[in-house]
């Protein structure tokens, strides 16, 4: 290599890299949120500014389907039942808007945007829409709307720079769309749940994600951490530099801070499979000695270990809330003492209420609990 040509790499090599990482990643306008999943009877009915297409092409039921504004889904011995009769070849029924008047309705739920249907070995409802349309179906499911303006925009961000890590990353469960509508991504209930407030924090945000070396972030939230937020590599074994354990004394505000719960002997021993609990020893984080990461059930017929995240699977995550607890054997009952909701990881919810109380904006909070991050306007027009 000349002493030109080493240069003008060495110079140039840098723009380079930045380029690639700049394309390598799509700001996505549109995103594909599974509403219905492997779903049995499906009503679907939507108004006249709706266009329709089935694959592959059949006139009589796309005439149908139009005449109606609506469809009738069921699962048959062979294929689906689509309006009282089977059709067995159709794999795709694609509902496309025509503006923005009127709202597409899945088993009476109003939806923005459009749908997709595909009749495969499962039943997906697909609802294809705007990204910002998207954030205004999430916000009210995940947050309430009489909050402090600051922690909904928090939460706006938040809500929005997930849903581009996930289209980014790819959806790992099904090729058909991006996230789906639970807790497994974020909640989202389409547009019927929609409130004045949490549209206008979305809309003060529009576009705003967060990004850390210049990648769009995995923006985990949850409701309170319990006094720490979690590291997520302590969670999930991922070394996430912007998702570090940080002292989180705002969530201290929110009314359940603290939990309790008891479960009889008789039934932990039958979910567990174990004969007569006599003892449950707790393995606490060495950092903070609060989050449970290991258990040992000590009853009569051995020793069994267990991970704190099965007791939430046996009794269910609003009775076990946390990873953070203490334990206490009676004679006919186990008790358990515990704060926080949730895994912990990134935005505390509560805290949020707390600094935006405090009069903290909703960049000071985002960059409270997810460190290092800058901010980006994937998009500076409405793009609805």
């Amino acid at each position: 290599m000349t002493m030109f040509k080493k240069i003008f790499f060495r110079k140039t090599a840098p723009l380079f890299l930045l380029i690639f990482v700049l394309l390598a990643f799509d700001y996505p306008q549109k995103i594909r949120v599974a509403v219905v999943k492997d779903g049995g009877k499906t009503n679907i009915s939507f108004p006249s500014n709706y266009r329709v297409q089935v694959i592959p092409s059949d006139d009589a039921l796309q005439k149908a389907i139009k005449k109606h504004h609506s469809i009738k889904i069921s699962r048959g011995a062979i294929g689906y039942i689509l309006n009282s009769k089977a059709y067995p070849g159709i794999k795709e029924i694609k509902i496309t808007a025509i503006g923005d008047k009127g709202r597409i309705r899945v088993n009476k739920r109003p939806y923005r945007g459009n749908l997709d249907i595909i009749l495969s070995s499962k039943l997906y409802v697909v609802n294809e829409l705007s990204l910002e349309y998207y954030v205004y179906g999430v916000l009210p499911a995940e947050i309430s709307a009489r909050w402090p303006m600051e922690a909904i925009k928090a939460q706006a961000v938040a809500a929005r720079t997930y849903a581009v890590f996930i289209k980014n990353r790819g959806n790992a469960y099904s090729k058909y769309y991006d996230l789906d509508a639970t807790t497994k991504f974020q909640v989202y209930k389409g547009s019927f749940y929609e409130q004045a407030r949490t549209n206008k924090a979305a809309d003060f945000t529009r576009g705003e994600i967060m990004l850390y070396n210049r990648k769009p972030i995995e923006a985990y939230f949850h409701s309170i951490s319990g006094g720490y937020t979690e590291d997520a590599k302590d969670v999930w074994g991922t070394n996430l530099p912007y998702l570090r354990d940080v002292r989180d004394d705002f969530s201290r505000i929110a009314p359940n801070f603290y939990w309790k719960y008891k479960v009889t002997k008789k039934r932990f021993d039958k979910e567990f499979g174990v004969d007569n609990i006599k003892a449950i020893k707790l393995y606490k984080d060495k950092k903070h000695h609060l989050r449970v990461r290991k258990m040992r059930i000590i009853a009569g017929n051995g020793v069994f270990p267990i991970k704190p995240s099965a007791l939430r699977v046996k009794f269910g995550e609003y009775n076990i809330r946390s990873n953070i607890f203490d334990v206490k054997i009676g004679n006919k009952y186990i008790f358990f003492h515990g704060q926080g909701f949730g895994h912990g990881v990134g935005l505390s919810q509560w805290g949020a209420y707390a600094m935006a109380k405090k009069g903290r904006s909703y960049r000071d909070i985002l960059r409270y609990y997810y460190h290092n991050i800058q901010f980006k306007k994937i998009y500076e027009k409405r793009t609805f």
